[in-house]
């Protein structure tokens, strides 16, 4: 029971941190776009306003 007590607090741990991550924080942002073109590529035409923009490759 104290093993499963340990976890759910380094659970709960976690899921405190990751509340306080927004998609801006760079090692977020990494792991968010990290081998995703399609996500680069919409958050950039977004950004951009430019809605033919394509993206052919991403590196974070």
């Amino acid at each position: 029971m104290e093993l499963t007590n340990e976890v759910e607090q380094k659970r709960r741990k976690d899921l405190a941190r990751l509340r306080s991550l927004r998609p801006i924080d760079d090692d977020f942002m990494r792991c968010l776009f990290k081998d995703n073109i399609p996500l680069a590529q919409l958050a950039l035409r977004i950004i951009t306003g430019k809605p033919d923009l394509i993206i052919t490759e991403c590196q974070t």
